[in-house]
């Protein structure tokens, strides 16, 4: 059954490869985001999009340039587009059908997962790492991948097989404004799916439904930028407030687009429609997710 698992997780070459598909010319562009070290001021707003980039805080009350009108229009033709290229998140509608069907399976038992999960050794740092993190740790260390399942549950064996999936799917190598926000964008992937499953089970919804859209959340913005990559166009810093607030607002939907398109799961589908439609979306599913990154955000430093 996870087969194609190992071949997925064990070929980081060939997706490398389809990743780069489509902006071989934009690769010779220098890049002009500019970093900064000093402290965020209390009273600046706090941008995901300025934390991924590890850019420079946003400039208040400044003009918008010719270059972010430029952004701005890219990124509108691309929302208004009849259908989303492929080259946004590449690999993704063929991966993630996979995996779903991989979740839906009836679970064998637990010895039967011990050896198929043994076969693959990238998920088995996985199960072995959550059995260790500070969520599921026991006073005695787990000894054996028996231990580690019998430890993380099915939810936790679900979670870890996603986690070991996407990675390579959401994450990208490229000298573009992808690749340099690829690192961070993984990172808060994972958080924002840990945050956004616990909102969902204090709501006694499906904790792992909230996990996988936490974990899939970060696409919206990886296709923002990817379209801007597409363009040829960068994102120097610092930007307006009010291009950063369009950011958001194509990053939110265009993760509806994305998911939707997916098919993924009845609830997922429902928050991926109003997030193309509302722009305050009420779905709780919705406001989990947002709720989930806003908490995200005031943990981090720039």
């Amino acid at each position: 059954m996870l087969g194609w698992l190992r071949k997925l997780t064990q070929n980081p070459a060939s997706a490398r490869s389809v990743r780069g598909t489509g902006m071989g010319a934009a690769n010779t562009r220098t890049a002009t985001a500019a970093t900064d070290s000093s402290p965020p001021s209390a009273t600046a707003p706090r941008s995901m999009t300025a934390w991924l980039l590890q850019c420079a805080q946003l400039a208040p009350n400044s003009t918008p340039s010719a270059h972010e009108e430029a952004l701005v229009v890219a990124l509108q033709r691309m929302q208004d587009a009849p259908k989303l290229p492929e080259s946004l998140i590449p690999r993704a509608s063929a991966v993630l059908p996979q995996l779903l069907r991989t979740l839906r399976q009836e679970a064998p038992s637990r010895l039967e997962w011990v050896e198929k999960v043994s076969k693959d050794q990238l998920l088995m740092a996985e199960v072995l790492r959550m059995a260790h993190s500070a969520h599921y740790r026991t006073r005695e260390p787990v000894q054996s991948l028996d231990g580690a399942l019998s430890l993380i549950g099915q939810q936790g064996l679900k979670a870890a097989i996603a986690r070991v999936v996407l990675k390579p799917v959401l994450t990208s190598d490229n000298s573009l404004l992808t690749g340099r926000a690829s690192h961070r964008a993984w990172i808060a992937n994972e958080a924002i799916g840990t945050r956004c499953a616990e909102h969902l089970r204090a709501q006694g919804l499906d904790w792992f439904e909230g996990f996988l859209a936490g974990t899939l959340w970060g696409v919206g913005r990886t296709a923002v930028l990817r379209t801007l990559d597409l363009a040829q166009l960068d994102l120097p810093a610092p930007w307006t407030p009010a291009l950063d607030t369009l950011l958001d607002a194509h990053a939110h939907r265009l993760f509806g687009r994305l998911v939707a398109g997916w098919d993924m799961t009845p609830l997922l589908n429902e928050a991926a429609l109003e997030f193309m439609h509302q722009p305050a979306p009420q779905h709780p599913l919705c406001v989990a997710l947002l709720a989930a990154e806003r908490e995200f955000l005031d943990t981090q430093a720039l």
